[in-house]
């Protein structure tokens, strides 16, 4: 029996042009962004993704140091 291959995953063009994406541009939003993420590979996303997350956990090991230990209270007063 021969081994099956896994499917190749690769960029897609997104559907321009629909009610949701004019409604997206006329927030503001800048879709030119999702159009040039969707271009990418899907493994080149993850990565973009995987880079954004560290960044992220970095940024919060940073304040948890600077500010002595998390906060679950986001009040100010207490």
């Amino acid at each position: 029996m021969p081994a099956t291959e896994a499917p190749t995953l690769s960029p897609c063009e997104p559907r321009t042009g629909g009610p949701e994406w004019r409604a997206a541009e006329a927030e503001g939003h800048d879709m030119s962004l999702i159009v040039e993420a969707l271009r990418q590979p899907v493994w080149e996303r993850f990565k973009t993704n995987d880079s954004a997350l560290s960044l992220a956990l970095a940024l919060r090991q940073a304040m948890q140091e600077q500010h002595g230990g998390s906060r679950t209270n986001p009040d100010p007063a207490h």
